[in-house]
């Protein structure tokens, strides 16, 4: 019935909100994610978000960007400014 229907909308909408963080602990958590990766690959952040189309630059975007989005559910246009790419 339409009871049972809205009570799996409601359950499916808050386990999605679970999943979603703060707008505070989100851009925490991408600053900590870019810093982390970075310091790992030995790039530079003004590199990062500077546009280098360096191989190894490149390379630090697409980790940064998997890590954020499939792991913090971060928007990959969200990400894409972070990192230094147009969304265009």
């Amino acid at each position: 019935g339409s009871g049972e229907f809205i009570e799996r909308i409601i359950k499916e909408a808050e386990a999605r909100i679970k999943f979603q963080l703060p707008v505070s602990e989100k851009d925490q958590k991408i600053d900590e994610c870019i810093s982390k990766i970075c310091k790992n690959e030995k790039v530079s952040i003004d590199e990062l978000t500077g546009g280098s189309r360096r191989k190894q630059v490149s390379g630090v975007r697409n980790r940064v960007a998997i890590e954020l989005v499939k792991g913090h559910g971060v928007a990959l246009a969200e990400v894409a400014r972070r990192v230094g790419v147009s969304t265009s």
